[in-house]
């Protein structure tokens, strides 16, 4: 089999057809209903969330209801506070409750009401008062949506990618096993894999995984499946990819082969180092070359 992560040519080739087809993958019409309908959860959250809050002085109580108010709530400062800013200028902050939701203690939501009091931007402060939070809320909405969009859109093209490989797998006979941590290299099994799971890389530490598959007589094949959007963003990826296969070759040696399936825009010098590496480079649109990859191993 020709190895594309030891051909620097072809390897360069593969990235230019994967950006070839992620441009041809943008739907202007598709991506205008998926923006719209980001933008109207965005604004619906924020006048049940926070308009009433602020206009019954109840703000407060919205904080301790549910940490999510954090996140529009952070946007309306002068200048927008990020997450590690506001911690900093309020350490107790439970910052997880940004995601998560959880209610925030009324100790607690009192010192982060004190800190977006000096922080908040009295125009918009002003806007709302006189009823007029749709102009004054335009641009935090607008920056909240986009980031809302573009992680569903990240999240969406991840899920397809991992469903085709494990398609791939089910389809060379591989079986799919319950999810758990994995700190042998027997622990998969053979012609078995894991979708979403953990190498034990050190004593104290672990590695997520996205595709744990056993090849036969105990080797093991960890598959970090990436897609980017562009090729800057392509090298946090790539680096991503690096630095498991550094903890799980330290923890399992030659019975492990790190393989990334990538997807999308992705500058050819970074494939490059991923090969210089070691790591087996495969593409979404060619799985052809991880079916045969596959095979072989059998």
């Amino acid at each position: 089999m020709l190895k594309p992560w030891s051909n620097p040519e072809l390897l360069a080739n593969q990235a230019e057809e994967a950006k070839k087809v992620y441009i041809d993958s943008l739907d202007p019409e598709k991506s205008r209903d998926k923006w719209q309908a980001a933008v109207d959860v965005v604004t619906k959250e924020f006048q049940e969330q926070l308009e009433s809050a602020f206009r019954d002085g109840q703000l407060l109580q919205a904080i301790e209801a549910s940490g999510h108010v954090m996140a529009m709530l952070r946007q309306l400062t002068a200048p927008p506070l990020s997450q590690d800013q506001f911690k900093l200028l309020c350490p107790d902050w439970p910052k997880s409750s940004e995601k998560t939701g959880r209610p925030v203690s009324e100790k607690n939501a009192s010192k982060m009401l004190d800190t977006l009091t000096t922080w908040l931007d009295p125009r918009i402060l002003e806007g709302i008062a006189k009823g007029k939070t749709a102009e004054v809320a335009a641009g935090p909405i607008y920056i909240l949506a986009r980031q809302r969009f573009e992680t569903e859109r990240r999240t969406e093209v991840s899920r397809e990618q991992e469903a085709q490989v494990i398609g791939l797998l089910n389809q060379e006979g591989y079986k799919q096993q319950q999810s758990r941590e994995i700190d042998k290299p027997w622990t998969v099994g053979d012609h078995k894999f894991m979708h979403c799971t953990t190498f034990s890389s050190t004593a104290n530490s672990t590695a997520e995984v996205d595709l744990a598959v056993g090849l036969s007589a105990g080797r093991l094949l960890a598959i970090e499946c990436k897609v980017s959007n562009d090729a800057t963003n392509s090298i946090k990826r790539i680096n991503d990819v690096l630095k498991k296969r550094e903890a799980w070759s330290q923890g399992y040696g030659q019975v492990l082969t790190t393989g990334a399936v990538l997807q999308g825009v992705i500058a050819s010098k970074d494939v490059t180092r991923l090969a210089a590496s070691g790591v087996c480079v495969f593409f979404s649109h060619d799985l052809d070359s991880l079916k045969q990859f596959l095979s072989e191993q059998r």
